[in-house]
């Protein structure tokens, strides 16, 4: 193992209570807010790159998956709400896991966070790299794209009736200097049916998108759940989960994971939740794939700028999506995409595939040939894993392999659900501090955890303490 990696002395969070680390690592995590986290269940850290399980206990988890992967046994209410607590939030957080380490979008950060522990490691040993510091910067500003600021959230006292209606609106993103930019930022408004009033305004960040890929795993861990129960209970539970889902989904302070499954369920005219939340699934793995090459041959025609915005400022628009492409902006991609949409008739009989054929006639419809979107995105791809394979840290090799693994297993399109156990994902770190490996030994997976997880937590302040000195 590279001296990197290694310590002359203990780590000051080695020998703490996990307790003490999993609060640190999830502060950091709430300072990069790529993955944002609103409930203390677990969260899946992408700088550290590690899955923690707060609620999950060891015995309850292996239990919980093996009767998942043989969907022979009923289970119990008791087991029902385990199911619930701790296996729908392991395949929340491996969804992040799965977004990052197998797509152009994930394996493109993922490298420029490895770049910047490089720049610390040489700057360790004596070897002046600043004037290469500004990718240290780079990471940070393109982390704060992902998420937006809260000052582009605007949430309003209101009584909350729904179903809410749905309008959308854009603007533009403050620059560095505090000047408005050319940057388009594009908003979803929520309103009261009867009364028209408005409960928040939110931006269509590429967060959202990640966000309702994890949820729609999540849904179908619990529906599956549900249909476990013995008929008695199961009927009663189905009521309930259905009151539970509505009071999530009409949640302001949940807009970061609703705001997409809306915009489809909207664009699609459909009132099936598990539905909407199916295709951002599908679409949000496709637009993480979707090549650097081939943004600038989108096509946007008049008939959607007449669809979202029902006639009005069409210019202004289609300025904002030519500025929004010119940077590869993936959220604005799934934005137009899903809006493209066409409506879906009968939920009951919605597949994958046709799912993936609605969104292929969306491409045409832009200007996008799919045999060239798969070629290209490929050819990214595997561009990325090389540059990863370079790279002189254990981290970046295993992605480099495990991403590669799963690439080739879900291709473009994402999957409902993520078969989690062919994966072989990375062990997360639970509740007690032990690790665990929910679906097998990862074959590359040959370094400590824990000693990564130190370095990155090492290297963080490195980062703030260089972003907090860009002052000219």
């Amino acid at each position: 193992m590279d001296k990197v990696w290694q310590y002359s002395v203990p780590h000051p969070y080695l020998y703490a209570p996990y307790v003490k680390m999993y609060t640190a690592l999830r502060k950091s995590n709430e300072n990069w807010r790529v993955f944002p986290n609103t409930v203390n269940l677990g969260y899946y850290s992408f700088f550290t790159q590690s899955v923690h399980l707060s609620s999950v206990e060891k015995n309850d988890i292996e239990e919980l998956i093996k009767l998942f992967i043989s969907k022979q046994e009923e289970i119990t209410y008791e087991q029902y709400q385990l199911f619930r607590k701790t296996l729908s939030v392991l395949h929340h957080e491996y969804s992040h896991w799965v977004d990052n380490i197998s797509t152009i979008w994930g394996t493109d950060l993922l490298i420029k966070v490895f770049e910047a522990f490089k720049l610390k490691a040489d700057d360790q040993k004596g070897i002046d790299r600043s004037s290469e510091y500004f990718k240290i910067k780079e990471l940070r500003d393109l982390t704060k794209r992902i998420t937006y600021s809260d000052y582009y959230t605007t949430q309003y006292d209101v009584d909350n009736q729904y179903p809410w209606i749905v309008s959308y609106s854009m603007g533009k993103l403050f620059s560095k200097s505090g000047n408005v930019s050319e940057y388009p930022i594009f908003f979803s408004r929520f309103t009261t049916r009867i009364d028209k009033k408005l409960i928040c305004r939110v931006p269509f960040s590429l967060s959202s998108i990640l966000e309702s890929s994890a949820m729609s795993q999540e849904f179908y861990i619990d529906n599956s759940a549900l249909f476990l129960l013995p008929e008695d209970t199961k009927h009663v539970e189905i009521a309930q989960y259905k009151k539970e889902i509505l009071s999530t989904i009409y949640n302001q302070k949940l807009c970061v994971y609703n705001v997409a499954a809306h915009h489809i369920a909207n664009c699609t005219r459909t009132s099936d939740i598990a539905a909407a939340y199916r295709i951002c699934g599908i679409l949000g793995r496709l637009v993480l794939n979707f090549p650097s090459s081939l943004f600038n041959k989108i096509n946007i025609s008049n008939n959607h700028i007449d669809k979202i915005t029902k006639g009005e400022h069409n210019k202004k628009w289609l300025e904002g999506y030519k500025v929004a492409f010119d940077y590869n902006d993936r959220g604005v991609l799934f934005f137009l995409i899903g809006s493209l949409l066409p409506k879906i008739e009968n939920p009951a009989i919605l597949t994958d595939k046709k799912i993936i054929t609605m969104i292929m006639d969306v491409l045409s419809e832009i200007n996008i040939k799919y045999e060239d979107l798969e070629g290209e995105a490929l050819s990214e791809f595997d561009q990325n894993c090389i540059k990863l394979k370079k790279i002189d840290n254990p981290m970046a090799q295993y992605i480099a392999n495990a991403g590669k693994t799963v690439f080739e297993q879900l291709n473009m399109f994402g999957e409902y659900p993520y078969e989690f156990h062919k994966y072989s994902p990375i062990p997360a770190i639970l509740g007690d501090g032990s690790i665990f490996q929910p679906y097998g030994k990862p074959e590359k997976l040959n370094f400590d955890l824990f000693d990564y997880i130190y370095n990155a937590m090492d290297l963080e302040p490195h980062i703030r303490e260089f972003e907090e000195a860009c002052i000219f």
